[in-house]
């Protein structure tokens, strides 16, 4: 019996001190919690540093980006204000009224062709044309007219501007202008009634004339012409009824006089030929021959 209870008392005893022995025992870390953390909170912070880095390197990259497309967005602009274009035209016999961005009046006399730049006006008030215009300008920065013979220039007036092929004239209605010639530095300022003309020898002719402050000659229904050069006035009979005339080499002849538009063309040609002993014929369509009444066509 006694040997029976110390058997079981040394296995409770033995129970006991392994308790005591895995209580005591620690498994051994290289490192302790808290330089655990320390290692753990550096690591993070040092993956962000490398994240500031990154976006430090891609952010210029996207600044360069949008300033290229706004450069880009600002040339496009600037060409598309520069060379949009807009052309207004006239076709032989008839008379068209333009409008101008500002304000300013264009009055076009057919044949006529005349552009200018919108969305540029604020920069520079500038017309190009060929034909007839009479201008009403409003006041304001310069405002120039460019033709192939020469270059008018205005800040606020009234005046009439012929371009065609050879032929160059320039009359003041109101206010001042100045006219200067495309292939050379000769330049003329004019005033009111007063007109240039282009001659022969390439430099300008200024002489007086009755002009109406508001409005050109050929406004109205009346074809007139003083002390007019007789090739030009059939010029400017070809223009107002479209058709084609062909004279003789010589014609140093001067007309004046005065007819009313609506009169048929044959009755134009009889009163313009007459006084010079001339006659006409026509072809065939618009096409109209002048010659001598008494001798060979």
């Amino acid at each position: 019996m006694t040997g029976k209870k110390t058997t079981g008392g040394s296995l409770k005893d033995l129970a006991e001190q392994s308790r005591d022995l895995f209580a005591r025992t620690r498994i051994p870390f290289e490192k302790e919690k808290e330089v655990v953390w320390e290692d753990l909170v550096g690591r993070m912070q040092s993956g962000t540093a490398r994240s500031r880095v990154l976006s430090r390197k891609l952010r210029p990259a996207r600044q360069w980006m949008g300033l290229a497309a706004s450069v880009a967005l600002l040339v496009s602009a600037t060409v598309l204000m520069r060379f949009y274009r807009v052309t207004a035209s006239c076709p032989a016999g008839e008379q068209v009224s333009r409008e101008l961005p500002d304000g300013s009046v264009a009055e076009l006399n057919g044949p006529t062709a005349l552009s200018f730049h919108p969305l540029w006006w604020p920069l520079s008030r500038r017309v190009e044309m060929e034909g007839e215009v009479f201008f009403n300008v409003t006041e304001g920065r310069s405002f120039k007219v460019s033709a192939q013979q020469g270059i008018t220039e205005v800040l606020g007036t009234t005046f009439n501007v012929y371009a065609r092929e050879h032929r160059f004239e320039v009359t003041c209605h109101s206010g001042r202008v100045l006219v200067s010639l495309t292939d050379s530095e000769r330049s003329v300022t004019l005033s009111q009634d007063q007109k240039a003309e282009l001659n022969t020898r390439g430099s300008i002719d200024i002489r007086q004339v009755t002009v109406d402050r508001s409005s050109p000659v050929w406004k109205s229904t009346l074809l007139m012409f003083t002390a007019t050069p007789l090739r030009q006035v059939f010029d400017e009979i070809e223009m107002q009824y479209d058709i084609r005339i062909t004279t003789p080499e010589e014609l140093n002849y001067t007309y004046s006089g005065r007819f009313n538009k609506d009169l048929p063309v044959d009755n134009v040609l009889s009163l313009v030929c007459r006084p010079f002993d001339l006659t006409y014929e026509q072809k065939s369509g618009p096409e109209y021959h002048i010659y001598p009444a008494s001798g060979d066509q």
